[in-house]
């Protein structure tokens, strides 16, 4: 072998060297090469947080288990895009969830909950029953509904008030950690946030968030105690347990 193509050899070792360098770093900073963009772009995660342990799916791929403790999971790397996330556990109903992965950011799911007929069973039995609309402004309470208007007031003090609903109440619930209150009309849910979440989804005080609008009527609504969840009952017996985190889509789940 001659010395040129020796001196051809040892550069173009170092040039692989460099361009494998290049990458690798690049990578362990988040980056990876978009072939369908053909360029180097800043790859983002997704978090996901169960009460159980489960497998987690993405784009029908099995990805692995939460983890023993904690029951989370993190799939990291992700281009830019679109993605189908499920959650499921034997003999419970599955969670899905489709969500938009950003450059450089991480999509929280860390309210998810798996919940079968037996659990859910075993926590209605748990409650107490519910107290006459009369009685909701005890305790220095400040929310009422009009029985002229049927609308959900607030009480400000002195004779001032301010209106909440904009349409016919039929019934109102303070959440388990008495953050939220759940507004219920005949076909609708929405849940006013007393006191603002710092986390994942962030949601300021006073927000107001349409859960659900349905065509059949509502008959009962009873908050879960993770107070990220409803249980709601329609006119025809059907039980459903609904999601409050928007992120992804929520789940409505007949159990």
């Amino acid at each position: 072998m001659g010395k040129r193509a020796k001196n051809l050899i040892l550069i173009s070792s170092f040039a692989a060297f460099f361009i494998l360098s290049y990458f690798t770093l690049f990578f362990g900073f988040g980056y990876q090469f978009d072939f369908r963009e053909f360029k180097l772009v800043k790859t983002g995660s997704v978090l996901i947080k169960t009460n159980t342990d489960a497998s987690v799916h993405i784009n029908d791929r099995f990805e692995g288990n939460t983890s023993f403790i904690g029951n989370t999971f993190t799939q990291k790397n992700l281009l830019p895009g679109r993605y189908n996330i499920v959650v499921e556990k034997e003999k419970f109903p599955p969670l899905e969830k489709n969500i938009d992965v950003k450059s450089g950011e991480v999509v929280q799911l860390v309210h998810l909950y798996l919940i079968n007929s037996e659990e859910l069973d075993k926590f209605m039995e748990t409650l107490e029953p519910e107290a006459p609309d009369e009685n909701k402004t005890n305790d220095g309470f400040p929310y009422f509904i009009n029985k002229k208007d049927s609308l959900l007031y607030k009480n400000l003090g002195g004779d001032e008030v301010e209106k909440i609903s904009s349409g016919p109440v039929i019934d109102f619930i303070l959440s388990p950690d008495k953050k939220k209150l759940a507004i219920i009309s005949t076909n609708e849910i929405t849940v006013l946030w007393l006191s603002g979440e710092s986390g994942s989804p962030y949601f300021p005080e006073n927000h107001k968030e349409l859960v659900l609008r349905i065509s059949q009527k509502i008959d009962k609504t009873y908050w879960f105690k993770s107070s990220w969840h409803l249980i709601y009952l329609t006119q025809n017996g059907i039980r459903h347990f609904v999601e409050l985190d928007p992120s992804g889509g929520r789940n409505d789940l007949i159990i």
